[in-house]
C-alpha cells in the first residue's frame, strides 16, 4: 500500500502534466474522508461546508502547482490550506457579501442581471437558480487574489474608472494596465466559477 506522501507526489506529477481530472480523482479518492473529518471535527464546520472548503483548498493547491508556486504537495500543505480557507471563509465571504448586498440595496439593482451585464456571465434570471449561482459566484470570488477582488469591487461595485483604479492600487502603471489586469481577473473568476 502506498504512503500518503507517495500518493501526493503522484498527484503533484499529474497536475504538472496537466492531467487535472486524474489528479482530482486521486486526491479525493485517497484523502476526502480524512480531510472532511478534520474539517468537521477540528475546524468545526458542518459536512456541506466541509466539502466546499476541501474543494476550494484543492483548487488553490492545484493553482499553486500549475503556477510553479508549489513544487510538491505535502500533507502539511493540504491541512494548512484547509485551515486557511476555513479560518478566512467567514471573514472574506461576509465582507464581500456585505459590500455586494449594500450595493444591491443602495442601487436597487438585481445582482444577477448586473453581474451578467458587467462580466458577460450567462446567468438566466430564473429565481430558482439565482441563489445557488450567487453562492457559487461568491465562492469563486473568494478564491481570487486580494488585488483581483479589490479591482472587481472598485470597477463593478463602486464604479471606479480604470484611471482611478490605476492611481489607487499600487503596481498598476496606468489605464491600459488596469484594463488588462481586470480582464485577467474576470477570466480567472470565470475559471474558478466553472471549476466549483
Amino acid at each position: 500500500m502506498k504512503s500518503a506522501d507517495d500518493i501526493l507526489k503522484k498527484i503533484t506529477k499529474l497536475i504538472v502534466e496537466k492531467r487535472l481530472e486524474g489528479a482530482s480523482k486521486e486526491f479525493f479518492a485517497h484523502f476526502e474522508k480524512d480531510l472532511i473529518g478534520y474539517i468537521t471535527k477540528k475546524l468545526g464546520w458542518d459536512k456541506d461546508e466541509a466539502y466546499n472548503i476541501l474543494h476550494d483548498a484543492y483548487i488553490l493547491i492545484q493553482e499553486k502547482v500549475l503556477n510553479n508556486e508549489l513544487a510538491l504537495i505535502t500533507g502539511l500543505t493540504v491541512f494548512q490550506t484547509c485551515k486557511y480557507i476555513g479560518a478566512n471563509k467567514f471573514r472574506k465571504t461576509l465582507t464581500e457579501r456585505g459590500k455586494l448586498n449594500k450595493y444591491m440595496q443602495e442601487e436597487k439593482l438585481n445582482f444577477i442581471s448586473d453581474f451578467k451585464e458587467q462580466t458577460g456571465f450567462g446567468f438566466e434570471p430564473d429565481e430558482s437558480i439565482i441563489g445557488s449561482r450567487k453562492e457559487k459566484a461568491l465562492r469563486a470570488f473568494s478564491l481570487l487574489k486580494d488585488q483581483c477582488q479589490k479591482m472587481l469591487i472598485m470597477k463593478f461595485v463602486e464604479g471606479y474608472n480604470h484611471q482611478l483604479i490605476a492611481h489607487t492600487i499600487p503596481g498598476i502603471s496606468g489605464e491600459r494596465s488596469s484594463i488588462t489586469i481586470l480582464s485577467r481577473c474576470v477570466k480567472k473568476w470565470r475559471e474558478f466559477f466553472n471549476i466549483i
